[in-house]
C-alpha cells in the first residue's frame, strides 16, 4: 500500500512538474515575440502597430543561423533564421505545443510582418501542435517576393483559425511533408504565385477558407493523400473534375518557352536534386525556363537569386534524369545566359560556355584576364577536362547572340512547376 501510495505521489508530481512547463505570455513588441517562442507555450500578440520581427531576428547571435535544413532534427528547439539576400528570414525548429493568438477576434489589429522579400513570415520545421489564430500576416512590400507567409516543413497537428494571410507573398500557405492540417476561416490574397503549395501531406482540410487574387491557385505534387476543401470560396480556375488538382495541366505549359508535358512529372520528382545546387532552404520548386530544342532541353531551376542549370538526360529505356551543369548567384553578380546551342556562366574567375548538341553536352570552354592582362583559355569534353588552348578554340563558344536569363524571366513569366 505504501508503495502504491509513493508511486501515485510520484506521478503526481511527475505531472505537475509537466504542467507548470506551459506558458502564457502576452507579446506587443517583437522582441518580446521571439523571446517567447518556445514548446508548450501560448503567446497572445497584443499589439496596435505592425510586429515587425526582422529587426528581432537581426539581434540573434550567429550561431542561431540555419545553413542546412536537412540536419535541423538535431537543433535545440528554438528560433533560427536562414541568410537571405535582403535580410534573415525565420525558422522556428523542434518546437512542440505553440500557440500563437491575436488578442482581438480581428486579425487586422494583430500583424506580424516580415521586411526582406527573401524571408517567410513564419516558417516552422519539425514542430508539432500548432495553433494560429486571429493572425494577419505579409511583408512590408509589396509586388514581387520570394519568400512565402506561412510554411510548415515536416510539421504535425496544425490548426489555422481566422487569419489573413497576404501578398507579396510568393505562396500564402506552403506545406511539405506535413500531416494534420486545419485551415478555417482564413483568407489568402494578393500572393504573386500560389494561394496553397501542399507537397507529400496527408489529412489538410480548409473549412470556409476565401482564397482571391494571387498569381496562381493550388498547387499539389508528390504524394499527398486526404485533401480536402469544405464550403471555401476559391477564387482560381476548377479544372475538368470540378476539383482543385494539380495547378495547371500539362496543356498550359504549351507555348515555345514552357515546359513540355513529358518534363513536368520527372521535374517534380528533382526536387531534391534541385535544391543540392540551390539554396539548400526548402527550394520554392520554381521552374521558370525551359531553354527549349536548340539547347538540348536545358531546364534551368531558381531560388533565392540562384540559378542553376541542368541538362535533361534520356536513357535507353525512356527514363528521363538531370545532370547538373552548373550555376549562378545572382546575389554575387554572376549571370547567366544562353543562344546559340550554348548555355554560358559568367563568374569571378571567369567564363564558362557549355556547348550542347542534340541533348549531349559536347564542350566547355573558359576564358578569363590574369591578373597580369594575360587572357587564360581551356578547353574539353567536361569541365573537369579542361586543357590549357589557344584563343581560336574558345572564341566561336562565347560570341553567340546571348540571351541573359535573368532578363527573359522578367519578360516571360511561367511557372511550370510550383
Amino acid at each position: 500500500m505504501k508503495k502504491l501510495l509513493l508511486t501515485l505521489l510520484l506521478f503526481a508530481t511527475a505531472f505537475s512538474c509537466i504542467a507548470q512547463k506551459a506558458k502564457n505570455v502576452t507579446v506587443s513588441t517583437p522582441d518580446d515575440f521571439i523571446k517567447a517562442i518556445a514548446s508548450n507555450t501560448t503567446i497572445t500578440v497584443k499589439n496596435s502597430n505592425i510586429l515587425a520581427i526582422t529587426d528581432a531576428l537581426n539581434k540573434l547571435d550567429k550561431s542561431r543561423e540555419l545553413q542546412d535544413f536537412e540536419n535541423a532534427s538535431k537543433l535545440a528547439p528554438g528560433v533560427y533564421y536562414t541568410e537571405e539576400s535582403d535580410g534573415r528570414s525565420i525558422a522556428i525548429v523542434n518546437i512542440n505545443n505553440l500557440s500563437i493568438i491575436g488578442a482581438n477576434t480581428k486579425n487586422a489589429d494583430n500583424h506580424i510582418q516580415a521586411e526582406p522579400s527573401y524571408a517567410d513570415v513564419l516558417r516552422f520545421h519539425r514542430c508539432k501542435n500548432i495553433t494560429i489564430k486571429n493572425i494577419r500576416a505579409g511583408h512590408l512590400e509589396q509586388g514581387h517576393c520570394e519568400g512565402d507567409v506561412f510554411v510548415f516543413g515536416f510539421c504535425e497537428n496544425v490548426n489555422i483559425d481566422n487569419c489573413d494571410l497576404y501578398g507579396c507573398g510568393v505562396n500564402g500557405l506552403s506545406m511539405g511533408a506535413t500531416k494534420g492540417v486545419k485551415v478555417t476561416n482564413t483568407e489568402i490574397r494578393d500572393c504573386s504565385e500560389n494561394m496553397v503549395v501542399i507537397s507529400d501531406c496527408h489529412n489538410v482540410n480548409f473549412v470556409k477558407c476565401y482564397m482571391h487574387d494571387c498569381g496562381a491557385g493550388i498547387a499539389t505534387w508528390g504524394d499527398n493523400s486526404q485533401i480536402s476543401y469544405d464550403d471555401c470560396e476559391i477564387n482560381e480556375q476548377e479544372y475538368e473534375d470540378g476539383g482543385y488538382g494539380d495547378y495547371g495541366g500539362y496543356d498550359d505549359y504549351g507555348d515555345d518557352s514552357g515546359m513540355p508535358a513529358y518534363l513536368h512529372d520527372p521535374v517534380n520528382a528533382a526536387g531534391d536534386l534541385f535544391e543540392k545546387y540551390l539554396c539548400n532552404n526548402s527550394v520554392n520548386g520554381v521552374v521558370y525556363l525551359h531553354l527549349g530544342e536548340n539547347l538540348g532541353e536545358v531546364i534551368v531551376a531558381e531560388d533565392c537569386g540562384i540559378l542553376a542549370a541542368f541538362l535533361v538526360v534520356l536513357d535507353d529505356d525512356g527514363e528521363i534524369s538531370f545532370t547538373f551543369l552548373d550555376k549562378a548567384d545572382t546575389n554575387k553578380d554572376e549571370q547567366m545566359f544562353f543562344g546559340d546551342d550554348h548555355i554560358s556562366i559568367v563568374k569571378k574567375d571567369g567564363a564558362y560556355s557549355y556547348e550542347i548538341v542534340e541533348n549531349k553536352l559536347k564542350s566547355v570552354s573558359f576564358r578569363t584576364k590574369a591578373a597580369n592582362g594575360k587572357v587564360i583559355t581551356r578547353h574539353g569534353k567536361t569541365k573537369n577536362l579542361m586543357k590549357d588552348c589557344s584563343q581560336d578554340v574558345v572564341k566561336p563558344h562565347f560570341e553567340f547572340d546571348a540571351n541573359n536569363v535573368e532578363e527573359y524571366r522578367k519578360n516571360h513569366e511561367e511557372y511550370p512547376w510550383g
